[in-house]
Order: C-alpha cells, then structure tokens, then sequence
C-alpha cells in the first residue's frame, strides 16, 4: 500500500479538523453552563471534553503513524 505525501496529510487533516469543531462547539455550550451554574450559584459540572480531545488526539496520532510506517515499508 502506497500513500502520497497529500493522501497522508488529508487523512490526518480531516479528522483533527473535526474533531476541532466538535469540541469547539461542546466548549461554548460547557462555557454556558457553566457561567448559569456560577451565576445561579449552583455547582458546576464535570466536563467530559479533555478525554474526548485527548483520546482522539492519541487516536489520530497512532493511525497517522501506522499510516507513515505501512508506506515506508512499502517503498
């Protein structure tokens, strides 16, 4: 199996870009919580969201570098 060096970098690419916008959107909507709770006096929540960003980070690094190995050994 031969990669380009582009067909890589979107492979990578995109699912970090994703995963960007999707906890961009879950940090709003924690932030908004959060600012009621505080307001409200009321106590704040857990927030899931650095597993999440941790977990796929992890997750996309080891694919990316089986990725690179698999078209190294292949050249």
């Amino acid at each position: 199996m031969h990669f380009n060096l582009h067909g890589l970098r979107l492979i990578i690419a995109v699912p970090l870009i994703a995963l960007g916008a999707a906890l961009a959107r879950a940090s709003y909507l924690q932030w908004e919580d959060s600012e009621r709770a505080m307001r409200l006096r009321q106590p704040l929540r857990y927030s899931w969201m650095p597993r999440v960003l941790t977990g796929g980070i992890v997750l996309i690094a080891a694919f990316g570098a089986i990725l690179a190995i698999i078209d190294r050994l292949a050249r």
